[in-house]
């Protein structure tokens, strides 16, 4: 909804026309640029062939390239927008594929990392920031695809990245704050190497991932984020620190995930919610993997034992291999990078 009041009331949590701006991934860069965060190397241009492909050239550093569309035609999620490129024909498959929808494209150096997320909500005496998110992606070997299979709040980076990813979160909520006006949750996806958090996109609205529902399936929090994006007298007494202690201790005491990966139709019946387990090698680490299966997919309902850091990424990918029966691999399979290099 992108208005006020409709039939004379008011609609609490409306959309900002300035702020769903920030979502279309061909023009957030600008803003990155800005407040002075952390992204990709990277260029808009027209999406045609003869003008992505020396730009993507150019931008390679080894292992492709990513594509993302922007929203002139309507926001995309779930990597629908957005592909890995790593060969010529790839990049024509692509650029004629995005054209029937995109009139832009971005085409960005490829950061290996984890894919993750932060979210963070602005209140009137600040910004509440919440736990990293891991975002469990796979990518077919065999093509451009990526596939977006949910997060994970289980992902325990190390202190330094933590802090990073953070302190990035509370500075864009800052800006948007100071800038925009803005109220309410947003979240900041990109990639977590080694020693840097590379920005890639803001969406500017409530979220998935942040898990508090596992801790608290009881707390309307959808109800709490409408009522602090319009500054409710009831709500804009509860302070940014409180919110963001409480939120945190919950979410750390009690991590949850939500993940699906790719999954062959199954020829023998199941009943709902049965449960199926999968034993597997994922790094050094022997895994069991609970499951459920519903049609084309799996849900993943719990892996023992996780790894140190928490990283679902590697056992969703190993469990679509079994189940789909496809390359599919995550960033973190090390036998995958290996392929590519």
């Amino acid at each position: 909804m992108d208005v006020p009041s409709l039939a004379g009331r008011s609609v609490h949590g409306w959309r900002r026309p300035a702020w769903a701006s920030l979502e279309d991934k061909t023009k957030i860069d600008d803003f990155w640029r800005e407040i002075g965060v952390t992204a990709p190397r990277c260029k808009v241009v027209a999406c045609r062939r003869e003008l992505v492909e020396p730009i993507a050239a150019r931008l390679d550093g080894g292992r492709g390239v990513l594509v993302a569309t922007d929203a002139t035609r309507g926001f995309s999620s779930g990597s629908s927008g957005l592909a890995w490129v790593r060969t010529a024909d790839q990049l024509s498959d692509v650029a004629e594929r995005f054209a029937t929808h995109s009139e832009r494209v971005r085409i960005a150096e490829f950061i290996l990392g984890v894919p993750c997320s932060v979210l963070a909500m602005v209140m009137s005496d600040g910004a509440a920031v919440f736990e990293p998110i891991e975002i469990v992606t796979l990518f077919d070997m065999s093509s451009d695809r990526l596939t977006f299979c949910g997060y994970s709040n289980r992902w325990r980076p190390s202190a330094q990245a933590r802090d990073q990813l953070r302190g990035t979160a509370r500075q864009i909520a800052e800006c948007l704050a100071a800038k925009l006006g803005y109220r309410g949750i947003f979240s900041v996806d990109g990639i977590q190497t080694d020693s840097e958090f590379y920005a890639t996109e803001l969406n500017a609205r409530h979220a998935s991932g942040l898990g508090l529902w596992a801790a608290r399936p009881d707390f309307p929090i959808y109800l709490f984020n409408r009522a602090v994006q319009e500054s409710l007298p009831e709500i804009d007494g509860i302070s940014a620190r409180n919110v963001e202690e409480s939120f945190c201790q919950l979410i750390r005491s009690i991590p949850s995930h939500s993940i699906s990966v790719p999954a062959s139709v199954l020829h023998e019946p199941l009943m709902p919610g049965d449960m199926l387990t999968a034993t597997i090698e994922s790094g050094w680490t022997q895994q069991v993997i609970t499951y459920t299966h519903d049609k084309r997919s799996a849900t993943i309902r719990k892996v023992e034992p996780l790894t140190a850091d928490g990283i679902m990424a590697p056992a969703a990918s190993v469990l679509a291999r079994r189940l789909a029966g496809r390359p599919l691999r995550c960033f973190k399979d090390e036998f995958s990078l290996d392929i590519m290099d």
